[in-house]
């Protein structure tokens, strides 16, 4: 783990790449052009975060979540990131069934972010 994720994301045992990509343990999504698997982890404070890691690879494509820790959310929930280079990301997740929608938003700077409900 890099140093910069080190700031965001605890430490956990990292699985093998075979046991991360295979479909039968994880669901995968299309997002863009990339197949990917999802790693779920947890940012330092404890919440949801969730990566897509390319599922022929293993290189990281994209952080999904972004971390509000002034919002409130339940142990399952979080926030998905859907703008900039992430757009489209929410529809992806929920097609995939990873996710599903809470019906509540939060702002954060100037865009307007997703709390959802983590279903994997």
């Amino acid at each position: 783990m890099d140093t910069y994720n080190s700031l965001f994301y605890k430490k956990q045992p990292t699985p093998d790449l075979y046991e991360l990509l295979n479909p039968i343990q994880m669901k995968n999504v299309m997002f863009k052009q990339w197949l990917c698997a999802i790693d779920k982890r947890t940012y330092a404070n404890g919440r949801v975060a969730l990566q897509l890691i390319d599922a022929e690879d293993g290189c990281p494509i994209a952080t999904a979540t972004v971390n509000l820790p002034d919002e409130q959310v339940a142990p399952d929930e979080t926030f998905i990131k859907d703008y900039s280079e992430n757009a489209g990301m929410l529809e992806a997740l929920l097609k995939a069934g990873i996710i599903e929608r809470t019906g509540v938003t939060a702002r954060t700077g100037f865009v307007t972010v997703e709390k959802v409900k983590v279903l994997v």
